[in-house]
């Protein structure tokens, strides 16, 4: 059987910023604050290190609870954090991130210098910009300092940006583009 308290905590968090009531009249409602923050936080909408921070002050409750709200509507669809497990870790994902800088101003170099006058240079840079908005992402889930909303926004970008096949079996790009080194016949 489940409490009414934690009931009434789902309905508010599923409820939107929007629906119902105005916020202000949450305030007398205040007492639903443990409840609120222990969903919130299994259904990884805030961070245990939000924990003493949200729900905490009676003034503050309906702000707190239109925050949640938000997050709860932008991260319905958004992978568990331990998704990120199956990724690089950060280090690893940072170390590739610095080679594609790399490669990147070495293509920015040649195109100042030498101009593009096959018309290869403007593209491989364009795509090694793609591929470090993606290894990004990949940086940005696994880091643990950054907060559960934060992490689980980049997985759904992250999975939105290589798609949902891919994204489940964790198959990911190279960190710049190795086709372009490949020999023509």
């Amino acid at each position: 059987m489940v409490p009414l308290d934690y009931m009434l905590a789902v309905a508010v968090l599923m409820a939107g910023p929007r629906c119902g009531s105005p916020a202000q009249d949450l305030t007398a409602h205040a007492c639903l604050a443990p409840t609120l923050s222990n969903v919130a936080l299994s259904w990884e909408l805030i961070d245990p290190r939000e924990e003493g921070l949200l729900f905490a002050r009676r003034g503050d409750f309906p702000c707190d609870v239109e925050l949640v709200q938000r997050r709860y509507a932008e991260l319905s669809d958004a992978p568990p954090v331990s998704d990120a497990l199956r990724l690089p870790n950060k280090e690893t994902a940072g170390e590739l991130l610095a080679f594609n800088r790399t490669y990147y101003a070495t293509l920015k170099q040649r195109h100042e210098l030498l101009g593009d006058n096959m018309g290869a240079v403007v593209p491989a840079m364009t795509e090694t910009d793609r591929l470090y908005r993606i290894w990004d992402l990949v940086r940005d889930a696994g880091s643990d300092c950054y907060y559960v909303s934060v992490r689980r926004q980049a997985l759904l970008t992250l999975r939105q940006a290589i798609g949902v096949a891919d994204f489940a079996y964790a198959k990911l790009p190279p960190h710049v583009p190795v086709w372009r080194f490949s020999q023509r016949d």
